[in-house]
């Protein structure tokens, strides 16, 4: 995550979906940022959304605060943090590197944060880590979230919701695919939820135990925003 990105379209669904997912705050959470320094581009300006106020319907008071962000050009993940609407979410908003060293130690204070939390959302820049995705002390390892991450993290006992961005596939069949693909690493996970908007979205791994309760969300998120996609696949 990058401040850049606040506010933009896949903000606006992270949120939706962590408030729903975890019933406005009845289910405790933990929102790993993953932040890294902005950058010198036009990244995080998908913000046209706005202007349909039909999106509106999917979380208002979500949409009405990011709205006012955007006209007030304030970029920043606290103003989430201090919004409150995000209950019962604990929020790890350290700075992460590309070094293999810190980032050790960066999720090892995560998940001392994490405990006891039943969802756990990483927001990395790109997503999952895949077949040629850079591995630490290598540029650019700090925009993925790791495959061995992902592991500790199901076999501690959390649920994962994880951004992932630019699949680079034409249809849903392709997505489900490279989604799969990546997914399948995590080690006794058999169930996956994707949350796919353009060419990007949310991966959602629950608990085994916990996989009709999410079902359920999904499809309700499914019938208040039918141009979110849904899709749900057995790993």
């Amino acid at each position: 995550m990058r401040n850049q990105f606040f506010g933009d379209v896949y903000d606006y669904i992270k949120y939706g979906l962590i408030r729903r997912l975890t019933n406005y705050g009845e289910i405790p959470s933990a929102l790993c940022w993953m932040m890294r320094e902005d950058e010198d581009n036009n990244e995080g300006r998908i913000t046209q959304f706005y202007e349909d106020l039909g999106v509106r319907s999917f979380d208002p008071p979500v949409f009405d605060l990011l709205m006012a962000m955007r006209d007030r050009n304030e970029r920043d993940v606290r103003v989430i943090e201090r919004s409150g609407l995000l209950l019962n979410t604990r929020f790890f908003s350290r700075w992460l590197t590309d070094s293999k060293h810190d980032q050790e130690e960066y999720f090892r204070e995560f998940f001392e944060k994490a405990k006891g939390r039943e969802l756990v959302c990483f927001d990395p820049d790109t997503g999952m880590q895949g077949e040629t995705t850079a591995t630490p002390d290598h540029a650019g390892s700090s925009k993925y979230l790791m495959r061995n991450e992902a592991n500790r993290t199901f076999r501690r006992g959390h649920s994962l919701l994880i951004f992932q961005h630019k699949m680079q596939v034409e249809n849903d069949e392709g997505y489900t695919e490279r989604a799969s693909r990546n997914l399948g690493r995590i080690e006794d996970a058999t169930y996956f939820i994707a949350f796919r908007h353009l060419n990007a979205g949310f991966l959602l791994v629950p608990q085994n135990e916990k996989v009709d309760e999410y079902v359920k969300v999904a499809k309700k998120v499914e019938s208040d925003w039918p141009e979110l996609k849904v899709i749900q696949e057995r790993l």
